[in-house]
């Protein structure tokens, strides 16, 4: 009779368990997993779920791709499906240029239901290869001194001007100079610095390649002034004050308006400070009306 309960119990719940399997179905993108795009190529990413529940219900999804070079960002979404109902999911499917990061990337999603159990979940893996990453931002500086303490965009014919790459990926530099009469020279980059030979009054242009294997090139441009004396042109030193407007042309100097925020003031001290003087003051209040009464009550 045990055995026989036993059995029971486990063919309920190999019932149940296939039940909550077939109660909805998915169709997952075909061509992509362990597959390898190029570029021009449109990596489909499109899943559709079926509702094979006999009543209207709703189904949360999470989807998201992992990039290789980048942290993934989950997508939540409520589905309603009807009985019988197919709905895509979000489409994440996307097109594959020459600077898509190559390597190895993961599509994933799972669908639960309204009590948050899963009901299914998969990641498709596939790889891109052939294309060319591309450089993470790169800080281009003019300077009047070699170390690049200082920073501005105007000088004088007696200046030294240098010109400071700053980048994470250490790429190969060729750079030029073009010079106010339109002549162009070519500027050697040594350590990340070069310098710039200057003389007549004008504007200065120095363009500037970066590359490196398996890297698309890039590209950048920065001008500088050369004036004949002392400006009697006022310019506002965004260098040395904060207006909260990022000045992109900061004559002098880098904005430090343009600087990323540091990150919130952690204010937690505060609000505990605020709270114990509030607990002070009403225990105070407390003893000094538990005084008074007593007093009162000896009269």
């Amino acid at each position: 009779m045990k055995k026989c309960l036993i059995w029971v119990c486990v063919l309920l719940f190999m019932f149940s368990a296939g039940a909550v399997a077939q109660a909805i179905e998915v169709s997952t993108p075909s061509n992509v997993s362990n597959q390898t795009f190029h570029s021009g190529n449109i990596v489909n990413l499109t899943t559709v779920i079926k509702n094979d529940f006999s009543r209207t219900k709703n189904f949360t999804v999470e989807e998201y791709v992992l990039y290789p070079d980048i942290e993934p960002v989950p997508l939540l979404d409520v589905i309603e499906l009807g009985p019988n109902e197919s709905k895509p999911l979000p489409d994440l499917s996307f097109g594959v240029s020459e600077t898509t990061t190559p390597g190895i990337y993961v599509y994933t999603f799972a669908v639960y239901d309204e009590n948050g159990s899963m009901l299914k979940s998969d990641a498709i893996n596939f790889r891109i290869e052939g294309t060319e990453k591309t450089f993470k931002p790169i800080e281009v500086l003019v300077c009047g001194d070699r170390r690049c303490n200082d920073v501005r965009k105007i000088f004088t014919p007696n200046d030294e001007v240098y010109i400071k790459v700053n980048s994470e990926e250490t790429p190969e530099i060729r750079g030029y100079v073009v010079y106010p009469n339109k002549s162009v020279e070519m500027l050697k980059i040594d350590e990340s610095t070069g310098h710039v030979k200057i003389g007549r009054p004008g504007l200065y242009e120095i363009g500037l390649v970066f590359s490196k294997e398996g890297y698309a090139d890039m590209e950048k441009v920065v001008r500088f002034s050369v004036i004949g004396g002392e400006s009697k042109i006022h310019y506002e030193f965004c260098n040395e004050s904060r207006d909260y407007v990022c000045d992109d042309d900061c004559p002098y100097g880098k904005d430090p308006d343009c600087e990323e925020p540091v990150g919130n003031v952690d204010t937690t001290w505060i609000v505990f400070v605020l709270v114990a003087v509030s607990v002070v003051v009403f225990i105070f209040a407390f003893l000094k009306r538990s005084q008074n009464i007593n007093k009162a009550l000896r009269v």
